[in-house]
């Protein structure tokens, strides 16, 4: 973040949130404790209304008589944009968490002071719920090297950390896609290490360089097994009552039902008198799963025989231990 947004941004933030100290600042722009002192001081001298408080309860506030330009929108305008920054405070763009602030304090502040109030407390209602996994944290600046090596299309070299082995590992790949899923950021790369297309998540990964070998993977279809998020093609009976009622999540999306022909041709049965046959495609094997081991009696899955298999595997290792 350039120095002019920062300053911008401690304004914004002070307006917002009144009295803050020199350490929260530090954290909310994500810069040094020196680098807010030296930005202090040069609001100070740009004849910015900063109130210094010292002592334990010290900190800075600014004279909220104070005006700042804002940009012309409507009440309906900023709320959109405001929601749609919820939104990406809520899935945690590596390193950009003081661009939201600044970009925040923006839009709030192109309100009345009445408005802003009235707006605030909206927003405290609308929540967004994406989160499977917490990342502790990401490296600093992560993404720079990240979209770097799209843009020239090279490779990457980092260390990568093992969960399971507890050991950081230095790999070579090649980024094949940036993604957002289950409350985390993953990047999908060749790895040369193990060569075969892998799944990492970028709060495991530090020291990231460009390496600016030619990426010769970019636009390559890469197969492989052990990809997380690959898709499957199922084939299920489901009761038509439980399918109402889950027909709009994204695991069914682009669902279609079977013709009489082809559930007579494979032999399929249906699960309850007033059901369908679906074909999908799918890479939520998990929400699947749930949903056979939830509604026995109201699903059947046909295909594909792998995931047959791990449901019986797990309804065995179930009884085994509660039966």
């Amino acid at each position: 973040m350039k120095k002019t947004e920062r300053l911008n941004g401690i304004v914004y933030a002070l307006k917002d949130r009144g009295k803050l100290t020199a350490s929260e600042l530090s954290d909310l722009f994500e810069v040094s404790l020196r680098t807010i002192y030296r930005d202090i001081d040069a609001l100070s001298q740009l004849r910015v209304p900063i109130i210094t408080h010292e002592g334990v309860h010290g900190g800075y506030e600014i004279d909220m008589n104070y005006f700042m330009p804002s940009i012309h929108l409507s009440e309906q305008e900023i709320i959109m944009l405001l929601i749609v920054l919820n939104y990406g405070e809520t899935i945690k763009l590596p390193s950009l968490t003081a661009d939201y602030q600044v970009l925040k304090g923006k839009v709030i502040h192109a309100l009345t002071d009445v408005d802003q109030v009235k707006v605030k407390k909206l927003m405290k209602y609308i929540v967004f719920g994406s989160h499977r996994i917490e990342p502790v944290d990401y490296e600093p600046d992560i993404l720079r090297p990240i979209l770097d090596a799209f843009i020239k299309e090279c490779n990457l070299t980092m260390t990568y950390y093992n969960p399971q082995r507890d050991q950081w590992v230095a790999r070579k790949i090649s980024p094949k896609n940036l993604f957002f899923e289950e409350g985390g950021w993953y990047l999908t790369a060749f790895c040369h290490l193990r060569q075969e297309k892998r799944i990492f998540r970028l709060d495991r990964m530090h020291s990231v360089n460009v390496d600016f070998e030619k990426n010769a993977f970019l636009d390559k279809e890469i197969i492989s097994a052990t990809d997380k998020f690959s898709e499957a093609e199922y084939i299920l009976s489901i009761d038509l009552s439980l399918y109402r009622v889950l027909k709009d999540n994204d695991y069914f999306s682009g669902a279609e039902c079977m013709d009489g022909a082809s559930v007579l041709q494979a032999g399929y049965q249906p699960v309850t008198e007033n059901s369908t046959f679906l074909r999908f495609f799918t890479r939520y094997e998990e929400n699947i799963l749930a949903i056979c081991l939830e509604n026995p009696n109201l699903i059947t899955v046909f295909e594909p025989i792998k995931f047959r298999e791990k449901l019986t595997e797990t309804v065995r290792q179930l009884f085994e231990k509660y039966c």
